[in-house]
């Protein structure tokens, strides 16, 4: 679907967590500030063998964020209406059951492209699960 719009973005995402093409999840992340520098710190504390699977904190984020996708699961969205032009939200519900939690994620237009926003609360969260890596 490619990233023209957030909604396209968001599916592209979903499309290569399923495929297992972190490299195109990766291109689709986007960390900024103190989410960055965390990703950053998180791959830095990883092993010399480890970090070198991960050239970048979004590769990293990415590889992550694909083992958290269930992929039988139902996508319904629904946009949140934004006054910011190259800021979008999107409430999803993403579960194999009928009924699940939603879930809003943030999305921005970053050098003509939509992204997903990785807050610096899910790369603390990553943290823990990335421990298991090492």
């Amino acid at each position: 679907m490619g990233q023209g719009t957030p909604v396209d973005a968001l599916q592209t995402a979903l499309w290569a967590a399923a495929q297992g093409n972190v490299e195109t999840l990766a291109g689709i992340v986007h960390l900024e500030g103190a989410a960055r520098v965390r990703a950053a710190a998180q791959l830095e504390a990883l092993s010399p063998e480890v970090r070198a699977r991960y050239p970048t904190p979004e590769r990293w984020i990415a590889t992550l964020t694909a083992k958290d996708i269930p992929l039988d699961g139902l996508l319904r969205y629904h946009t949140i209406a934004s006054s910011q032009r190259d800021k979008s939200q999107l409430m999803i519900t993403l579960t194999a059951k009928p009924v699940g939690p939603m879930r809003v994620l943030g999305l921005q237009r970053v050098d003509g492209v939509w992204k997903l926003v990785v807050p610096e609360s899910a790369v603390a969260a990553y943290g823990l699960q990335g421990e298991s890596i090492k």
